[in-house]
């Protein structure tokens, strides 16, 4: 339900920007010539340009500036090079889009063993020593605060958070849920680890689990 919408928004953005790209290059192309090495102006030929990158297998520049003079700098995709570092940034972008999307849809996976408590999140996982906990408890709401270094979709929040009378916290938690089970760490980076279920009676039978594991 979330990776379909993702590539249909990838496809349409492609396709925006080929059309973007062909008019740009037309618009260029009515006020652009370039000086040929014998001091003849010329119309550059469009066939040199793709995608908005120059295409030229006989320049043996991986960087060349783009038509409209001061619009910056595109790659040659007619090197090797060029390829590589034109079709990479493409594969990286896909890349960070299908793991947003992965961690949008995957679950916390939450496990009470002897010694440790681990949490399962896509790039954010944890795992808490049973030592290392001050305290636990359960509240009702949440101060404000910002994502430092995390995820905050509609449904899900969780990485690092800076919250107002926390400080720096590890937040694992379903925004729909108005019930949250603080762990309160020895240490202070983080100071607190914020998780709940995806239901009040899933997050009341979880925190009822983690004590009787903390406290037995």
């Amino acid at each position: 339900m979330v990776i379909a919408p993702v590539v249909v928004l990838i496809v349409m953005i492609l396709v925006i920007e080929y059309w973007h790209q062909k008019k740009k290059g037309k618009l260029e192309e009515s006020f652009t010539d370039i000086l040929s090495e014998d001091g003849e102006n010329i119309q550059e030929r469009g066939n040199t340009w793709k995608w908005g990158c120059y295409y030229n297998p006989e320049d043996s520049r991986i960087f060349v500036p783009k038509r409209a003079a001061g619009m910056g700098w595109t790659i040659n995709i007619g090197r090797p090079v060029g390829k590589a570092l034109y079709f990479g940034t493409i594969v990286l972008i896909f890349a960070a889009i299908m793991l947003v999307a992965y961690g949008g849809l995957k679950d916390y996976e939450i496990k009470i063993e002897d010694y440790e408590i681990t949490i399962d999140a896509a790039m954010y996982d944890i795992s808490v020593n049973k030592e290392d906990i001050a305290s636990i408890s359960l509240i009702d709401s949440l101060p404000d605060g910002i994502r430092t270094n995390g995820y905050g979709g509609t449904n899900k929040s969780f990485g690092h958070f800076t919250l107002d009378e926390y400080g720096s916290c590890m937040l694992y938690i379903y925004n729909s849920v108005d019930q949250y089970i603080v762990v309160q760490l020895k240490e202070s980076n983080p100071g607190f680890v914020i998780i709940n279920g995806k239901t009040p009676e899933e997050t009341e039978s979880l925190y009822e689990d983690i004590s009787l594991w903390f406290y037995k």
